[in-house]
């Protein structure tokens, strides 16, 4: 798979996550019984990680979860469902109530909860169904785990406004504008596609150009302090970071197929009989020359029917085993005989194929020199607000101190168990 260097694009806080974490998204689509088994894992292609947080800015995955409002961590903070007897509504966080106190500014209730209530909200629409019935103690556990994140944001961010005036540092309305409409193009948005996004997840557009403001004031810090601490990434250092990182240009082969499905779950035996004749009267038909796609459309169970059944390119994980085995056994243009899987019955059309390659260096270099550049400018981050928390005044409330604690590291203990062996190469 190919690694998105690219999209480790520096977005920023409140809103802006939002836009460009959904932006066109059609969104989750339930798939009634295509044939896949599951979609794997995106693998670990590169280290070290990608940047976990430019403040208040922070990379976002093209096919992603929307990022956090605030700016704060992408990994998703999933609420455990408490017992469903509690009838208690979530307790309330008095507006008045400081979690912090940076150089005798305090960050209080009525700064932080709505954006909590945000990231709550997004982390609920993930859980889909799920998220509508969590009980009220859920809400609370999971807004007490996104609360430290957000007051340390704010922490930061005053922090900026401070260090941003004493160096008289102005970002102004046109150059938001210029930037948010490169944006917006470079996604393919309007920005009343923006401001519908920001909107639907409680911003304002008020509030998603005052943080594009902080960010852009942000980077102009980075980069002034940054000046005579760094040299540009080269090609040399792509090139390094490409010969030490083969795995991550690898692509595995893929096929391009339509099918034809005729499903079969929770069928009878005689409900699965009568889908093995429906299906066998199809496949005489696609032998006989009739139109493939045409086919499907008028007979296949499966989603992609709105397609002529076109599956578009896959890989043998990809699919479940039955599937792929035929799939891969065939030549473009070859069609199937009858396969059975656990959704029912197929015939497969294999039209294109994709042999297994590594993506050259020339390839890759413009989106390696991008994301070292990110990486770069992230470690320098990080240097930075440290040293502008080392020189303030900061107080946490007690319940926001313990929970930036670090968490001690655990060591890994081998299980005294016999290890069971296990057949290499096998299903």
């Amino acid at each position: 798979m190919k690694i998105r260097l690219a999209s480790l694009f520096v977005v920023l806080g409140l809103g802006v996550g939002l836009v460009f974490g959904m932006g066109k998204s059609e969104g989750d689509k339930k798939k009634v019984a295509e044939p896949v088994q599951k979609t794997p894992a995106q693998p670990k292609s590169v280290q070290p990680a990608a940047p976990k947080t430019v403040e208040p800015v922070k990379p976002i995955e093209k096919a992603a979860p929307a990022v956090p409002a605030t700016g704060m961590s992408a990994n998703p903070v999933v609420a455990t469902p408490a017992p469903a007897q509690t009838a208690a509504q979530p307790v309330p966080v008095d507006p008045a109530r400081v979690f912090a106190t940076v150089n005798g500014i305090k960050i209080t209730g009525a700064e932080t909860e709505p954006r909590v209530e945000m990231m709550v909200k997004q982390q609920i629409a993930q859980l889909g169904p799920m998220g509508a019935s969590l009980p009220p103690q859920a809400f609370d556990n999971l807004k007490g785990r996104i609360r430290p994140q957000v007051v340390e944001w704010l922490v930061e961010q005053k922090l900026v406004e401070e260090k941003l005036k004493s160096k008289n540092i102005i970002i102004t309305d046109e150059q938001i504008d210029t930037q948010l409409d490169a944006m917006l193009s470079a996604r393919n948005m309007t920005r009343e596609d923006a401001k519908k996004a920001v909107e639907q997840q409680g911003g304002t557009m008020e509030e998603f150009r005052s943080q594009m403001k902080m960010s852009m004031g942000t980077e102009k810090l980075l980069t002034e302090y940054m000046e005579g601490k760094s040299e540009p990434i080269d090609e040399a250092d792509a090139k390094k970071f490409y010969d030490e990182n083969q795995q991550a240009f690898q692509e595995a082969e893929q096929v391009k197929a339509s099918h034809i499905l005729i499903k079969t779950e929770n069928l009878d035996e005689a409900g699965k009989a009568q889908a093995r004749s429906r299906i066998e009267e199809i496949l005489v038909k696609v032998k006989a020359g009739e139109d493939f796609a045409t086919l499907a459309k008028e007979h296949s169970d499966c989603p992609s029917s709105a397609k002529g059944g076109d599956l578009d390119f896959f890989t043998k994980e990809r699919m479940v085993p039955e599937f792929s085995e035929a799939a891969f056994s065939m030549k473009v243009g070859d069609v199937s005989g009858v396969v059975e899987t656990k959704f029912g019955y197929h015939i497969i059309k294999v039209t294109d194929r994709k042999e297994a390659k590594v993506r050259s260096f020339e390839e890759e270099k413009d989106e390696i020199t991008e994301y070292l550049t990110r990486q770069q400018r992230q470690r320098f981050w990080d240097q930075y607000r440290n040293e502008l928390k080392k020189d303030a005044q900061i107080e946490y409330a007690e319940e926001i101190k313990q929970a930036l604690q670090p968490k001690p590291q655990q060591v890994p203990v081998k299980p005294q168990t016999q290890e069971v062996p296990v057949k290499s190469g096998g299903n």
